[in-house]
């Protein structure tokens, strides 16, 4: 399985006219910087800018089963999240005018804490969530998820 993807056209418009104005250091995944390790695997980690459509990328793209494999951050343990995510629920429900039971879908739900929200709101839930440990998580916190990536299968 090849770990690294580099994009050679734009995700929006196709475009092969893009150019990079942000190089940073080659940077390990998400949360798993190592400590007093001498070697860990790092990548690329560029910024670029389609001159066509002027969207905004990242050009180099790492596999979703690597990124995902060990991905240990929580939602729930960033401060005002759970507020915001309370605060955001009601503003959604008020402004669709929509109603108690309805679904709410959280594609890339972490713990489940934006799934909570909606359901203090008496709304049912379902997350979908790559991260297996975080996954499992919710569903110990009774937050209905489905440990998977999001898939045209999955939506059907």
């Amino acid at each position: 399985m090849n770990s690294l993807k580099i994009l050679k056209k734009c995700r929006i418009c196709n475009s092969v006219d893009f150019k990079v104005f942000l190089k940073l250091t080659d940077t390990p995944l998400e949360d798993q910087y190592l400590y007093n390790q001498l070697e860990q695997s790092s990548y690329p980690l560029e910024v670029a800018m389609c001159k066509n459509c002027f969207y905004v990328f990242l050009p180099h793209v790492i596999s979703p089963e690597i990124s995902y494999d060990e991905y240990i951050y929580e939602s729930a343990v960033t401060v005002g999240l759970k507020k915001h995510y309370e605060t955001y629920a009601q503003e959604i429900i008020k402004k669709f005018k929509i109603t108690s039971n309805s679904l709410a879908i959280d594609i890339g739900s972490n713990d489940g804490s934006m799934l909570r929200a909606f359901q203090n709101e008496h709304m049912k839930i379902l997350g979908i969530e790559p991260a297996k440990q975080i996954a499992n998580f919710a569903n110990q916190k009774k937050l209905n998820t489905i440990n998977s990536f999001f898939s045209l299968e999955l939506a059907n």
